[in-house]
């Protein structure tokens, strides 16, 4: 028979084995099958020592100088990522709204970023290969937004809404909005970076009221195909909305302090998330071209059509298409959809893909705009792939040229739209 003390030992060892389990796996420090090989081995460990009575001692201390290594990094990774969700944000941080997928920056002030890299190599710790150390210098307005300050009160013609691209992501003065000013067009820019179309939708309807518009206004709405059909979709209604906890618990365990930590001394690319540096052949240029692609953002391009429309996400996509148009409507502005295509589907011959020069995404979408009679700008599109050389750098958004490209074609929709929603 088992001894009561032989028992509590085990008892003993199965709840410190479950409490450093449980805490390593909230933290993210241990992905579960590196959780399951751990515990395996500390049960091994646990069955020598009760079987090996000559070595007991030593596997005694070894075990004990295990768990008390395991639990205490699990128990500052957990602590020090709560404590960096939980603390006070210096003023440059983004201020989260009334809802936990969307944010703004904090009103009236200016954002510096002196030593930027492109976000591609960031992904990839490729940060001395591929520097842009240039100062970017962001306003930020009343509302939170990246504006001057007072656009609010313009009379603006256009509605800019976005991720990165339309917020002007690596570009000091001459993203999309910048350009539209400058060409006479009012515009006020919601974009901002990370957001996904149900973000933008919720943007708009919670701040539309808050800006001056020009008798004719139009919203132009940015949506990029590289990973907007991925993206968080929620309720149209917050009362209605059904918190996703295993979307939540999931983005808090990626970002485990020590295992980024750990993995940025061991393999920096293993950061990367399938971001991958090659060198492209260009036949445009006498030099080959080193530049950066985003696997997924690659991935989700080529896709064909008829995928994108079985993906669970597309539904939601359509909705809130629908939602931002009755939105559009009750205002009485007019709306123009412009799909911006990621770099990679430009790449994706070069990287052995097979693929047309346009995402499955777009093709999706332009038969649900013409059902809803909606403007859909390709023009970007054909731009891009017009001039290529818009793509060709180490970061995956647009530089100035190609944002001042867009902007033109912006400026001929506008006008465009008047014409097109009065018939």
């Amino acid at each position: 028979m088992v001894s009561k003390n032989n028992i509590g030992k085990h008892l003993i060892f199965i709840v410190i084995l479950l409490v450093a389990a449980g805490l390593s796996f909230a933290s993210g420090l241990l992905q579960p099958k590196e959780l399951l090989s751990t515990i395996c081995l500390f049960i091994v460990l646990w069955v020598l020592r009760n079987t090996l009575n000559q070595y007991k001692n030593l596997f005694t201390n070894i075990l004990v100088s295990l768990f008390a290594v395991w639990v205490s990094a699990s128990t500052i990774d957990l602590g020090y990522h709560l404590y960096q969700i939980y603390s006070p944000k210096p003023p440059g941080e983004r201020l989260e709204s009334d809802v936990e997928t969307i944010f703004k920056y904090r009103p009236n002030q200016i954002i510096y970023d002196s030593a930027r890299y492109g976000d591609l190599a960031e992904m990839g710790k490729l940060t001395r290969e591929y520097p842009q150390t240039r100062k970017i210098i962001c306003q930020i307005d009343e509302l939170g937004y990246r504006n001057p300050i007072g656009q609010k009160n313009k009379k603006n013609k256009v509605l800019l809404i976005g991720d990165s691209f339309g917020f002007g992501a690596m570009t000091d003065g001459e993203n999309i909005a910048d350009y539209l000013r400058r060409d006479g067009m009012e515009t006020y820019n919601l974009s901002l970076p990370g957001y996904g179309p149900w973000q933008e939708f919720y943007t708009l309807r919670q701040e539309v009221d808050k800006i001056n518009k020009a008798d004719t206004c139009t919203v132009v709405w940015l949506l990029f195909t590289g990973n907007d059909l991925a993206g968080r979709f929620d309720s149209v209604n917050v009362a209605d909305r059904k918190t996703n906890w295993r979307d939540d618990f999931y983005i808090f365990r990626k970002k485990s302090p020590l295992r980024t930590s750990f993995l940025e001394i061991v393999n920096p690319k293993a950061l990367a998330d399938k971001g991958v540096m090659q060198t492209i052949t260009n036949t445009r240029r006498v030099s080959d071209i080193k530049t950066l692609y985003y696997k997924p953002y690659l991935e989700q391009a080529v896709m064909d059509s008829i995928i994108v429309t079985k993906h669970k996400n597309f539904p939601k996509l359509v909705g809130t298409i629908t939602n931002v148009k009755k939105l559009v409507q009750t205002k009485k502005l007019n709306l123009v959809i412009m799909t911006i295509e990621p770099k990679e589907l430009f790449l994706a011959k070069e990287l052995g893909f097979k693929t047309d020069k346009m995402s499955g995404i777009t093709r999706a979408i332009y038969p649900i705009c013409e059902r809803e009679k909606l403007l859909f700008d390709m023009g970007s599109l054909y731009v891009c792939f017009r001039i290529p050389d818009l793509y060709l750098n180490s970061d995956t958004h647009f530089n100035a040229v190609a944002n001042k490209t867009l902007a033109g074609d912006i400026l001929l929709y506008q006008s465009y739209s008047n014409k097109f929603y009065k018939n």
